[in-house]
């Protein structure tokens, strides 16, 4: 059996040293663990609000508050200018309004076959269609299929 004698080869002074790294990285280690979990626990407020620049964050953003008076945040042009978009918005849906009224009665006014109906039809007692297609299609005599164009049509069913 092979046994692995202990490595002998390093200096006591050495061997200290590594032991001294091993034990600060460990105790940096603990250092971060220990911050990471101070931020994600809300019993550690200071990682909360302290570290954060709001002017910084901010910047450049338009922030609108509650207040009790939302009309003290706007100017009497930003009203104006509110109330004539109001107006055209409202006049925009009533001739929307009114083009859907039009519309309806434009297709209730259409003819029967371009709104999908069905036409009624009705006959013409004055033409003899027996007269008219007289020779062009066999209107009576259905029987007798040895008259058919296509040979293999004359074949009894």
């Amino acid at each position: 059996m092979l046994v692995q004698a202990p490595y002998n080869r390093h200096h006591a002074d050495w061997e200290a040293q590594v032991a001294g790294e091993a034990t600060r990285l460990a105790s940096q280690m603990d250092e971060i663990e220990t911050d990471n979990a101070r931020h994600a626990d809300p019993a550690y407020p200071e990682y909360y609000g302290s570290k954060i620049n709001r002017e910084q964050l901010y910047n450049g953003m338009l922030l609108q508050f509650e207040d009790d008076e939302p009309e003290g945040h706007h100017s009497a042009a930003f009203f104006a200018r509110e109330d004539e978009v109001a107006a055209d918005l409202a006049q925009k849906e009533r001739a929307e309004a009114a083009a859907a009224v039009h519309q309806e009665i434009a297709s209730s006014m259409a003819a029967p076959a371009e709104s999908g109906q069905s036409l009624a039809s009705y006959p013409n007692t004055s033409v003899d269609l027996n007269e008219m297609y007289t020779g062009l299609v066999q209107l009576s005599d259905h029987d007798n299929d040895e008259d058919d164009v296509v040979p293999e049509l004359n074949e009894e069913v």
